[in-house]
């Protein structure tokens, strides 16, 4: 097993509060990260349900630094750290925006090693539709896992006509 540390940057059209706030609250993170438990405070506790992975796993942790609408780090039982930190920008839409950073360090076994960027990537994604009042579908995803590279981040479903062959139908039956 080996350390990968990963940085992802996004910008999201919401102030520093709203971004935070899906960070930090239980039912927001459970609409784009993983099903979630949270004790939003520094010592809190940090468990995320990955309802998607076959089997379903579930990772532990405790919050380590929490300062509101800055930084959140959740740091693991396996060493694995995870750190938001939140910058706001001028500018979008709404006047206000919020630079988000993640930094995340964690011990990865190589077979896993190229999908995780992307998983964090779709995470990222998620989180952008969840800001856009779309959380993520977790039951439609468990049970359909294909569902997963259909669905778009915007929480509407890919027409499956998009990516299918159209089968023709004759018009009497």
């Amino acid at each position: 097993m080996t350390t990968s540390s990963m940085r992802f940057e996004r910008i999201y059209e919401f102030a520093p509060s709203i971004v935070w706030d899906a960070l930090v609250d239980a039912d927001l993170v459970s609409g784009w990260l993983a099903e979630a438990s949270i004790t939003p405070q520094a010592g809190g506790e940090f468990t995320l349900h990955w309802l998607t992975r076959d089997p379903p796993t579930v990772s532990v942790g405790w919050i380590t630094r929490f300062e509101p609408f800055a930084q959140l780090e959740v740091t693991g039982r396996d060493s694995e750290t995870m750190l938001f930190s939140l910058i706001e920008v001028t500018g979008g839409s709404r006047g206000t925006s919020t630079a988000l950073t993640v930094d995340v360090a964690s011990p990865i076994e190589p077979a896993f090693a190229s999908r995780t960027p992307a998983d964090w990537h779709t995470s990222l994604d998620y989180l952008a539709g969840l800001l856009r009042g779309h959380p993520a579908d977790w039951q439609s995803l468990r049970i359909n896992p294909a569902a997963a590279s259909s669905a778009r981040p915007d929480g509407v479903e890919s027409d499956p006509a998009e990516t299918k062959p159209r089968t023709r139908r004759h018009p009497h039956g």
